[in-house]
């Protein structure tokens, strides 16, 4: 399986960007999608949940609402499925995921 950008239409404008500031965020959400599935897909067999994949990018310049919402969009589109749940940042619940077979 080649890992791709995500296409860029689910950047979620709730800023009201235009211009080029769009255009970026439109291209840095693909780039996100793109670093948290190949988290999933390198390790097929794990679960992890939103700060696991966080740490695993290795990029704490990403914030966890943007790995929040890869983490939906990728789970929305059939990519990756909800595994349960595990104790996560702060001792908070967070649900897991891992990569869904094909």
């Amino acid at each position: 399986m080649e890992l791709k950008h995500t296409p860029p239409s689910e950047f979620f404008n709730t800023t009201h960007l235009e211009g080029n500031d769009l255009k970026k965020e439109k291209e840095l959400t693909g780039t996100q999608n793109a670093k948290v599935l190949a988290v999933f897909f390198a390790n097929k067999k794990a679960s992890f949940n939103a700060w696991q994949v966080r740490a695993r990018i290795g990029a704490r310049r990403i914030m966890i609402g943007s790995v929040r919402r890869a983490i939906d969009t990728l789970y929305n589109k059939g990519m990756i499925k909800c595994t349960g749940q595990n104790i996560g940042f702060a001792g908070k619940v967070n649900f897991t995921y891992k990569f869904k077979k094909a």
